[in-house]
């Protein structure tokens, strides 16, 4: 097992999901990027789980699905060329309530356009469907970079969200790292009671 960097927001993140997602289980990647967090979602679901990708650019999907074929575990992943903010539509209606653990790494794909990133509005409807795909004892983890294109937009929509989701039903936390010279990412948490 790796140690964990608790400085790295990625490898905080995957620390975190690695509490609450066992072998066997529905997992989602809203944004799998570079394929890194498919892959960690992947192994830790194992042969009897599945993962559930989304991507707008068709690069990361192609990449994503060779690093998955490359180990041998295409079995257990579906990557939809789509924008996380469809997530309900396109998760089997039976995964409704059932997915254990859900990761967003937001902003853009790293080699490419910096242009081209997440967008507020849609990672907030995503987020929100999220929480109602999520079983109970489910969790979501967001890592928010605040020094790229709409970063900062992003973090305070965020702020916004899980300061107004039902404490009834959800605990959430900001982790935040004061005191750094460059904008350092952000990572939120928010878990199904």
């Amino acid at each position: 097992m790796k140690s964990l960097d608790i400085f790295r927001v990625t490898s905080l993140a995957h620390s975190i999901v690695t509490e609450y997602l066992a072998e066997g289980d529905i997992a989602i990647d809203a944004t799998i990027g570079n394929g890194n967090d498919t892959m960690f979602l992947a192994q830790t679901v194992g042969d009897k789980g599945h993962v559930f990708g989304f991507d707008i650019q068709e690069k990361a999907l192609n990449e994503t699905g060779n690093l998955i074929f490359s180990n041998g575990l295409q079995h257990s992943v579906t990557l939809f060329l789509q924008n996380h903010a469809y997530v309900r539509k396109y998760i089997p209606e039976e995964q409704h309530g059932n997915i254990s653990a859900i990761m967003f790494n937001l902003g853009y794909l790293p080699g490419t356009d910096k242009s081209l990133t997440t967008e507020t509005e849609s990672t907030i409807n995503a987020l929100s469907d999220s929480c109602d795909l999520l079983t109970s004892n489910g969790i979501i983890t967001v890592s928010v970079y605040n020094e790229q294109k709409n970063g900062l937009t992003e973090q305070l929509a965020i702020m916004k969200f899980v300061e107004t989701i039902s404490s009834k039903h959800f605990e959430t936390a900001h982790i935040h790292y004061p005191g750094r010279v460059k904008t350092p990412p952000e990572l939120f948490v928010i878990r199904k009671r």
